[in-house]
C-alpha cells in the first residue's frame, strides 16, 4: 500500500492537469483490489508473474515503470525463498497496476506495449493471447 501511495502523489505532482478528473478521485484506493472489473487483468498479471517471468525479469518491469531501487528493495524484503521472485513480480505488477488503471483505460493492452518496450516481446504475446484465450466478454452470446 504504501508503495501504491507514493508512486501515486508522485505521479501527481507530475501530471496535476489530472488531478481535476473526478473519476480517478472517485475510485481511488490503496487497498488490494479483488473488483470483479479487474478480476480478468489480475489472473492475465497472476500468469505472467507465475509462469512466464524469469528470476530479474520483473525487476527490468520495475525500473521501466520508473520503481525506485528502494521500492524494489521493499518488495524484496517481504518474501523469501528460493521462488520468492514470482510472489515480488506478482506485487510489482499489481502495484503497476493500480497506476495504469488511473491513467488507462485498457491495462491489458498497455501492459503488452510495456512488455515489448522492455525487450519481452515473447511474453508480450503469450499475454496476448491468453488474455483472448480466457477473454469471457468475447466468448458471450447475444440473442437477438
Amino acid at each position: 500500500m504504501l508503495i501504491k501511495a507514493e508512486r501515486y502523489y508522485a505521479w501527481r505532482e507530475e501530471h496535476p492537469e489530472n488531478i481535476q478528473d473526478s473519476a480517478v478521485s472517485s475510485t481511488l484506493t490503496f487497498k488490494q483490489d479483488h473488483s470483479l472489473e479487474t478480476r480478468h487483468v489480475r489472473m492475465l498479471l497472476w500468469n505472467l508473474a507465475y509462469r512466464q517471468l524469469k528470476r530479474k525479469d520483473w525487476q527490468r518491469l520495475a525500473r521501466l515503470w520508473s520503481f525506485t531501487e528502494d521500492q524494489i528493495r521493499a518488495i524484496e524484503e517481504q518474501w523469501s525463498g528460493n521462488d520468492s521472485f514470482h510472489e515480488h513480480g506478482y506485487r510489482a505488477l499489481l502495484i503497476w497496476l493500480h497506476g495504469a488503471l488511473m491513467t488507462q483505460s485498457d491495462p491489458a493492452k498497455q501492459l503488452y506495449e510495456e512488455l515489448v518496450r522492455a525487450g519481452f516481446p515473447e511474453l508480450a504475446e503469450k499475454s496476448r493471447r491468453f488474455k483472448s484465450k480466457t477473454d469471457s466478454s468475447s466468448k458471450k452470446c447475444a440473442v437477438s
